[in-house]
Parts: C-alpha cells; structure tokens; sequence
C-alpha cells in the first residue's frame, strides 16, 4: 500500500506545480473581456516603436490622437469581440507630410477593424484583411513631469528654486 501512495502523491505534486507555472506564464497571453479596457488609453505600436497614437474606449465611443489630429466614433462591440465603428471623424489640422501620412494610413487601417482582443496590459486590434494594430496600455507617469515654457525655464518642483526662508 505504501508502494502505490508515494507515487500517487509526487504525480499530485508534479501536476499541480505544473498548473501553477502554466498560469504564472500564460497570465500575460490570457485574452480578457473587453470591459476590461474601458477607459484605458492605449499607444499604438507600429515596427516595436511607441508612436503619438492613441486610442481609448468609453462607453460607447471611441476617440484618441492620430498623431496631429483627434479622432472619434462611436462603436459597438458582441460577446464574440467582434467590433463595429461608425463614421471615424477627426480634427483637420496639418502637420509635416510624414505625419500626415502615417495618420491617414493609421485611420485607414481603424476603419477596416473588426475584431478587438484585450490582454492584460496590451490590446490588438484586427481588421478584415488581418492586419493586427497592437497597442500598449499607457502608464500614469508618477510625479509631476518637468515642463518648460519656450525659454527653456522648467516649472513645478524640478525647478529646484532657492528655498524661501
């Protein structure tokens, strides 16, 4: 009888410590609910590189920064994560052409969206022609960041002014 428990307990062991790593590892990878990321915002990531695109959901809109301009619509979205925009509007103002470019193609590829899946920290967008857009939840920055006005004199708590006494 001893014989048989001693094996019996190490494979418990073993296939528990397996289920505890599996999902130490696959935490990030695990899809969530889209309700997870309402109210988040979210950088886009084109080639590994951040870029001044970003897209946050609401409710029952969307809007962010194509770059130069704003943009915003209104979605919906089924149990299945499949996503439905309407008409995408945006501010009209320019900026230097390569801006201007990457805008137009970054709205272009948001159009054609229709699937969302949400991860813990990150959010792939896919469109009809599989094209993945893949986004990196933005961290709140702690502090006060340093601000300069156009002379170069730094404001908030970095300025480090003479104490008053």
């Amino acid at each position: 009888m001893k014989k048989i428990i001693l094996p019996i307990l190490l494979f418990i062991i073993v296939v528990v410590l397996v289920i505890l790593f599996e999902n130490k590892t696959n935490k990030n990878n695990k899809e969530l609910y889209f309700s997870t990321a309402l109210d988040k915002e979210y950088i886009y990531i084109k080639n590994g590189e951040k870029t001044p695109i970003t897209i946050t959901f609401s409710e029952d809109k969307v809007f962010g920064s194509a770059g130069i301009n704003s943009y915003f619509a209104g979605y919906k979205v089924d149990n299945n994560n499949n996503v439905q925009f309407s008409p995408i509007g945006s501010t009209m103002m320019a900026g230097p052409m390569d801006e201007m470019e990457r805008e137009r193609e970054y709205l272009s590829l948001l159009n054609d969206v229709n699937v969302v899946k949400v991860y813990k920290d990150r959010m792939k967008l896919i469109t009809k022609n599989n094209v993945v857009l893949t986004f990196i939840e933005a961290k709140k920055e702690q502090g006060l960041k340093k601000e300069s006005d156009k002379d170069g004199v730094i404001i908030g708590e970095e300025a480090n002014l003479p104490k008053v006494k």
